[in-house]
């Protein structure tokens, strides 16, 4: 085997073994509750974790440490899981991560005078399945820094400029992390000043603006540009739920969710329930629309993708129940394509 190849290899497997984790632990919150979760049982998880996740722990008491970690995580996935009967909740490759740590990553912050105004006109959305995922379906990861919102936004603009005839589109998420005037870097930003920020200007290239996880001196200028470009962006308004359906009809669309489940997320479709707060002040992470599926289902759900890697979710995707599920239509927005 060549070595990308046998990575690759080892890649699925590590996948494949989270998701057979996951999948066990999830079964075993549906049928117990937190206080009967025993310390054998725990211990067991753990060490699966561990070996799973290639884990190593400096010492004894950071051992100890994140072992009380993970079953309290197990025990809040088990509170999550008891008002959730179509996604399963359990171990995750944050099941070692206290909840403070966890919300280092969800740093979305708006600008004064960028919160859009609230939707309405309520109707009902016309929905119907649409599916991005293989239009562009490199999930990225965005680490420790809290970037969200500049993946959120490459998501949404990606796929776009592929969909208009670019032959480059491998944004820099970089470039908005440096470079936005208006966000805060890895301690937070918002989509639509990414969007503002990249209008008519050189747009960088991954391999020109390569990923850091960490806030840098911005060197945008340093970049050649891509063969697309941001000519405005469109911000939805507040609650507008058949304003995203129709939006995404034509490409991604970024979003903002209360992301506190997502730790404790493994697969299946998201409901309204414990840490889904859906009002626009508890909205505290950056994805992606990228569709719906409508046809067969008993629940409807919109497709989204994050920015945590493949192994998170459903090989880096979640679904989220059609509505404002976890607050999802109330911060929504794109970016307008030319291409050169």
């Amino acid at each position: 085997l060549s070595s990308s190849s046998a990575a690759s290899d080892v890649y699925k497997r590590q996948i494949l073994g989270l998701a057979v984790l996951s999948a066990i632990a999830g079964v075993y919150l549906m049928s117990n509750t937190s206080n009967q979760l025993s310390d054998d049982s725990v211990s067991r998880m753990f060490e699966d974790f561990i070996m799973t996740n290639r884990r190593s722990y400096a010492s004894v008491d950071e051992y100890n440490h994140r072992l009380g970690v993970f079953k309290k995580n197990l025990e809040i996935a088990a509170q999550i899981q008891a008002e959730q009967d179509e996604a399963v909740f359990g171990v995750t490759i944050f099941s070692d991560w206290t909840q403070e740590e966890f919300k280092q990553m969800l740093s979305l912050k708006v600008p004064a005078g960028k919160r859009p105004v609230k939707h309405t006109e309520y109707v009902i959305g016309d929905y119907k399945d649409k599916n991005w995922k293989s239009t562009y379906n490199i999930v990225k990861d965005q680490g420790s820094c809290g970037s969200c919102w500049s993946f959120s936004a490459s998501a949404a603009a990606e796929p776009r400029a592929k969909l208009a005839g670019a032959k480059q589109y491998d944004l820099a998420e970089q470039q908005c992390v440096d470079c936005d005037p208006e966000s805060e870097g890895c301690n937070g930003g918002w989509m639509s000043t990414c969007f503002e920020h990249l209008m008519n200007r050189p747009l960088c290239s991954e391999a020109e603006y390569p990923y850091t996880a960490s806030d840098t001196p911005c060197t945008e200028n340093n970049c050649s540009g891509l063969d697309w470009e941001i000519r405005d962006y469109v911000d939805l308004a507040e609650g507008d739920c058949a304003g995203l359906d129709a939006a995404d009809d034509d490409g991604p669309v970024s979003v903002a969710v209360d992301a506190t489940a997502m730790q404790f997320y493994s697969s299946g479709i998201i409901k309204p329930g414990l840490f889904c707060g859906d009002t626009f002040d508890q909205l505290n992470h950056g994805i992606a629309v990228y569709g719906e599926k409508i046809t067969g289902e008993a629940t409807p759900y919109w497709i989204v993708k994050n920015s945590w890697g493949g192994r998170w979710g459903e090989q880096g995707y979640a679904r989220f129940k059609i509505g404002n599920t976890c607050g999802i239509c109330l911060a929504a927005s794109y970016p307008l394509i030319s291409v050169a």
